[in-house]
């Protein structure tokens, strides 16, 4: 006889919450021949929660290749089982397809509404599309990066899009440049009314351990210690290498930067292996986990941001006036780290 074991998704996905999720999933998962994944409960699910899912039911499913892994309730099920207003938008963001289950919408890049991105793969094919004159993968991810914010925010010129541009650009460059790994998970929601946005970003790459140990000159004893490390300013694995053109290296400053927006207006969260890391104005903890790759979070209060440039060359002088403090770190932030657009350089 078969056995069967039950996952039951959480009803809330906040991020704490879809964090634990991984983790049971993890160590809590028994190996059985059939894994039921029940979305039933589901009631709220932002961007970051749904990308935890995505990594923990794709890794679950990398551990177990045997088995056969489906999802409750199905919408070939529709008429005979209820299926709530979650379910239906998760398959609407694509969730079920990024698991690999031919269950509701496959989302293409392009694919946007109502101020949100759905979960869309990004590789190489996709950064092709946006060549322009400069270092190849940069310009391609900075104008895929402004596209993805448009999609977001509907407005050219407005310091949420600069914002949000920025990120997109920084993170996923730092993970096509250090995740080994070309390919990445973006998924995005803006709510005007609520003055709320919120970003997240998801590779199964190696992770940030494995990445910075390979630098000889960082002796990290684990995820927590590495992922705390990543946050501080002119971190980077490529430090102590030869630079052949300070304008675009990669300084160890954007993912810094982006931690000090959510530091300023909102909250940012940056998982890797064991371990993730909250901060905010007024918090910055630690929580066990367990991620293949990375797993990253923007969230924002949208009326408080205002004046991005200035932050942005406030949070790189600070930063800069940190790392040069301190031992094995690169004292001055790229040109491409330090600006909203890289058309300036």
């Amino acid at each position: 006889m078969k056995k069967n074991y039950e996952i039951k998704i959480p009803s809330w996905l906040n991020p704490e919450k879809a964090l634990q999720f991984a983790h049971n999933i993890r160590y809590k998962t028994p190996e059985v021949d059939e894994y039921c994944y029940n979305f039933n409960s589901l009631k709220h699910c932002p961007p970051f929660g749904l990308l935890v899912v995505l990594n923990a039911i794709r890794y679950n499913m990398v551990r177990f290749p045997n088995a056969m892994h489906y999802p409750y309730p199905s919408l070939d099920l529709e008429g005979s089982v209820s299926i709530s207003e979650a379910v239906k938008y998760v398959c609407h963001l694509g969730l079920f397809q990024h698991c690999g289950w031919n269950e509701g919408r496959k989302t293409i890049f392009g694919d946007s509404t109502f101020n949100c991105i759905p979960i869309m793969n990004i590789n190489n094919s996709v950064l092709m599309q946006y060549k322009t004159e400069g270092p190849e993968l940069l310009t391609q991810i900075e104008a895929f990066s402004h596209t993805l914010a448009l999609r977001l925010t509907r407005d050219q010129n407005d310091d949420l899009t600069k914002l949000l541009t920025y990120c997109f650009r920084e993170i996923i460059r730092n993970t096509f440049e250090h995740g080994e790994i070309a390919e990445i998970w973006v998924c995005g929601q803006f709510w005007p009314q609520r003055n709320r946005a919120e970003i997240a970003l998801m590779d199964q790459g190696c992770g940030i351990l494995r990445s910075l140990s390979k630098n000889t000159n960082y002796d990290l004893k684990d995820d927590e210690a590495a992922n705390l490390f990543a946050l501080e300013p002119g971190v980077s694995k490529s430090y102590g290498e030869k630079i052949t053109d300070s304008r675009y290296q990669n300084s160890g400053f954007g993912l810094y930067v982006a931690k000090s927006f959510g530091e300023k207006w909102g909250t940012f969260v940056l998982a890797s292996g064991n371990n993730a890391v909250f901060i905010n104005s007024n918090t910055n903890k630690s929580i066990i986990t367990n991620i293949k790759g990375t797993c990253v979070c923007l969230a924002l209060d949208t009326s408080k941001i205002n004046n991005i440039s200035v932050s942005i060359d406030q949070i790189v002088q600070k930063g800069e006036s940190i790392a040069r403090g301190k031992a094995g770190r690169i004292n001055s932030a790229s040109k491409a780290s330090s600006i909203i657009s890289l058309k300036k350089l």
